[in-house]
């Protein structure tokens, strides 16, 4: 087997296509339909900003135990169960992760986008 380069020489040739680099991985549509996401870019943040709150604030108040206890065990049991609460509390899509929905554009060639197209066109012109 060689490799090939997938940069072509000219600027103008395509990189041959080689059937036996195909993936052998089922293709998305032999997967049961899934349900879309629905999180928010301000609920990402939030579900980030809150797994880093919750390992930081416990690890950090674990840690000071252990110092004083001279015992590494407590701030392992503690950090251990911080990311468990981390993961229950910021990995499922909660309601309170979903208060900005993405307004999306419509698609292409459908009504709403040609009526947006044409409300914008005629816009330009006044």
């Amino acid at each position: 087997a060689r490799l090939r380069c997938c940069i072509p020489r000219d600027r103008n040739q395509r990189p041959a296509s080689d059937s036996s680099l195909a993936s052998p991985l089922p293709r998305p549509s032999s997967f049961p339909s899934l349900p879309p996401p629905a999180m928010d870019y301000k609920g990402q943040w939030l579900s980030e900003l809150l797994f880093y709150w919750i390992i930081l604030g416990v690890g950090g108040v674990s840690w000071v135990y252990g110092w004083t206890q001279s015992d590494f065990f407590p701030v392992f049991v503690a950090w251990l169960g911080s990311v468990a609460l981390a993961c229950i509390v910021c990995v499922p899509d909660w309601p309170f992760f979903n208060r900005n929905p993405i307004q999306w554009l419509p698609p292409i060639g459908s009504d709403e986008y040609l009526e947006l197209k044409n409300r914008g066109s005629s816009k330009k012109g006044q």
